[in-house]
């Protein structure tokens, strides 16, 4: 006969169901909780980094920081792989539709055959879709994660900094506006 003891069997119930507790409540929040977006203030008024990336319809074609300054910028960092971006895609293609500003895609440490994709099955949204696939903008920049947005003025300074998903509510409360104040500050 063997001498150790035994717990009664409702101890290890009673275990199983708060371990399986527990992890259904950390998959509701992490499914259906919205996503909080934060607007950062330490950026604004600094230059956007120096950048020469290849776009990813053609590696060959490279895009640079002067080539977004005269007019106003949004840049849109984003990766296939990111299930919140993947998840306000529609939101960037009612964005598209909605205004005259260009839309910069950057793509964040991402392959490109996913990116084409994704932009294929959703639509792109975009004027031109860049290719960071180093890292090496998102370093520069201080990337927390994706999706993060960025308003640039005429300069290439950044007037606006957003970690998160975007709704069209915050895009018309908060980015439109500033938009039209830079083009009307460019002219």
């Amino acid at each position: 006969m063997s001498n150790h003891r035994r717990f009664p069997i409702t101890f290890w119930q009673a275990t199983i169901a708060a371990l399986v507790g527990v992890l259904l409540w950390f998959l509701w929040k992490g499914l259906f909780v919205s996503k909080e977006t934060i607007l950062v203030d330490s950026q604004m008024g600094h230059a956007f980094p120096n950048f020469t990336l290849p776009t990813v319809n053609d590696a060959e074609k490279t895009v640079t920081l002067k080539d977004l300054r005269g007019k106003p910028h949004i840049v849109h960092i984003f990766a296939s792989w990111c299930g919140v971006c993947v998840d306000e895609h529609n939101t960037w293609m009612n964005i598209n539709k909605k205004i005259p500003y260009p839309i910069i895609g950057v793509v964040y440490r991402d392959e490109i055959e996913p990116v084409k994709a994704l932009l294929e099955k959703k639509g792109d949204p975009y004027s031109m879709v860049l290719n960071d696939e180093e890292g090496k903008l998102g370093l520069d920049l201080g990337l927390v994660g994706v999706p993060e947005t960025y308003v640039l003025d005429s300069k290439g300074n950044i007037r606006l900094h957003q970690l998160g998903a975007l709704s069209m509510q915050q895009f018309d409360a908060e980015i439109l506006p500033l938009l039209d104040k830079l083009k009307q500050d460019a002219a």
